[in-house]
């Protein structure tokens, strides 16, 4: 009986005291005092030590349970894809049937900023856009593009250009214009202004008149003097022995015998029998071959001195109607014969021939501009960044950007997801995990370090209440606290009977 009492007593006294040792971890709460002294082991362990305890919990946490690694390496598991697909795909689910447009969203997110949002869109975008086409590689690309594109229309036969309805649209074009200066007398009118505006620069200037005919121009006169030098004798001829030049001469040698002899000798002297005398030699004369050459050589030499006389003193000389009525007739003679129908379609055949006897449209842009290559290039680049850097583009574009994002905020978001659902779930995964996996790797790291996990938990576990601590504690551990409980009861029972055991002996 002793020993049962004695087991019994041990076992309580275990059982008490593993008890209190367990409450006095939190108890009292606060410390204690009687008649001025403090009690001793007041307030409970946890109490007093709270804040080394925080401490030592938080820094065991951040530096060993939520480190930088293992946070990261939880937030890239598969898991989080899952849950991060699935969060993507209820809300575009929650959004296709939505009446709502995308602007109604942005305005309800945005708190009533949309317009700002439209215009900060727009500008970025506008700029984006911008400083994308303007940076050299792209105009480079552009000019590049655009030569390419010029060489190959360029690398084409003429035909194309001369057998197109705009070729033949602008000839038909051009006749008509030209003969309708005609009969409105505007090329008559023209020809007069450019002569007179010509003249009267010719007036003060010291030139000959070999200066303004060109020297070919009088080579083929003497030439064509020579070969129609019989034309020209006949002519002359004819001239001598017409009425008028007959009367002309019989006055002259009238006139000479008159002035150059005795009166009594002119009286034996018959003047009609001297002019035929006189016209039979001229005849004889003009008749033979080496007369005839001499004749011409002597004109030659009147157009010669001719030449030499300064323009000045010829047209000073002359009257202004003179010169008008001249100036004319000029320009009448060039206008009725040279502005037809017939010569100006010639002269457009001639230029369609001339066109079309090249191999292609480049080699004529050669002949007219060796460098055209290099001066097409400068002006390529020239007016491009006219365009590009010009108020109406810029204007313009912005204005685009602007309409289209309107366009696409007003849009029912219903109009927007059907018949791309799958499409814009998968786009919209890919654009979220690529979004997330880019801050996991650049800014996920310093993100859980500026959080200070260590930091957290200890101003967290501070801020508990003793009691709720307490509480926390005892509803995580309470099985492993109520075995110790009884297993101070187990070990004070054993001890009880051990000692009862001992002192029988």
């Amino acid at each position: 009986m002793k020993v049962f009492i004695t087991t019994v007593t041990g076992a309580i006294i275990g059982y008490i005291t593993n008890w209190l040792a367990i409450k006095m971890l939190f108890r009292p709460y606060e410390e204690k005092r009687f008649l001025g002294f403090k009690i001793p082991f007041t307030p409970g362990l946890i109490p007093k030590e709270k804040g080394r305890i925080a401490k030592s919990v938080g820094e065991a946490i951040g530096n060993h349970l939520l480190t930088k690694e293992t946070m990261v390496k939880s937030l890239c598991s598969e898991k989080i894809n899952k849950k991060l697909e699935q969060w993507v795909f209820n809300k575009i689910d929650s959004l296709k049937e939505s009446e709502n447009s995308l602007g109604n969203l942005v305005e309800e997110f945005s708190e009533g900023k949309q317009h700002e949002l439209y215009k900060y869109l727009s500008v970025n975008l506008n700029n984006y856009i911008l400083n994308s086409i303007r940076n050299e590689k792209s105009k480079n690309a552009m000019v590049k593009y655009i030569e390419e594109y010029i060489e190959e229309s360029l690398n084409k036969s003429p035909k194309v250009l001369t057998e197109s309805s705009i070729y033949n649209k602008i000839n038909e074009k051009l006749l008509c214009v030209a003969l309708e200066y005609k009969n409105e007398g505007k090329i008559e009118e023209k020809l007069n202004s450019v002569f007179m505006e010509e003249i009267k620069n010719l007036e003060g200037s010291s030139k000959k008149i070999k200066d303004i005919i060109p020297q070919s121009a009088v080579n083929n006169l003497k030439v064509y003097m020579y070969n129609k030098k019989d034309n020209i004798c006949a002519a002359i001829e004819e001239i001598l022995n017409s009425e008028k030049a007959q009367i002309k001469v019989r006055d002259i040698i009238e006139e000479a015998i008159s002035k150059n002899l005795n009166p009594m000798i002119a009286m034996f002297l018959n003047k009609e029998s001297l002019y035929e005398k006189a016209m039979v030699i001229l005849n004889d004369f003009m008749e033979k071959e080496e007369n005839k050459q001499e004749v011409i050589v002597l004109l030659g030499e009147i157009v010669d001195k001719i030449l030499e006389k300064d323009v000045s003193d010829i047209l000073v000389n002359s009257s202004e109607e003179g010169k008008e009525e001249t100036i004319k007739v000029i320009s009448r003679l060039i206008s009725d014969k040279f502005v037809s129908e017939e010569n100006v379609k010639s002269l457009e055949n001639v230029f369609k021939d001339k066109i079309n006897n090249n191999n292609n449209l480049r080699d004529i842009i050669i002949k007219l501009n060796k460098k055209y290559s290099e001066d097409l290039n400068k002006l390529i680049h020239k007016k491009l960044d006219e365009f590009l850097f010009g108020e109406v583009f810029c204007g313009k574009l912005l204005n685009i950007i602007e309409n289209f994002i309107k366009s696409v905020f007003d849009k029912p978001m219903k109009d927007i997801f059907k018949g791309r659902e799958e499409a814009i779930k998968k786009y919209s995964y890919a654009i979220a995990i690529s979004l997330y996996n880019r801050f996991i790797e650049r800014e996920a790291e310093s993100v859980i370090e500026a959080l200070d996990i260590a930091a957290i938990t200890e101003e967290r576990i501070n801020s508990f209440d003793v009691a709720f601590a307490e509480k926390i504690i005892l509803e995580i551990s309470s099985k492993e606290l109520s075995a110790i409980t009884w297993l101070g009861g187990l070990l004070g029972g054993i001890m009880g009977l051990v000692s009862s055991l001992i002192a029988s002996l």
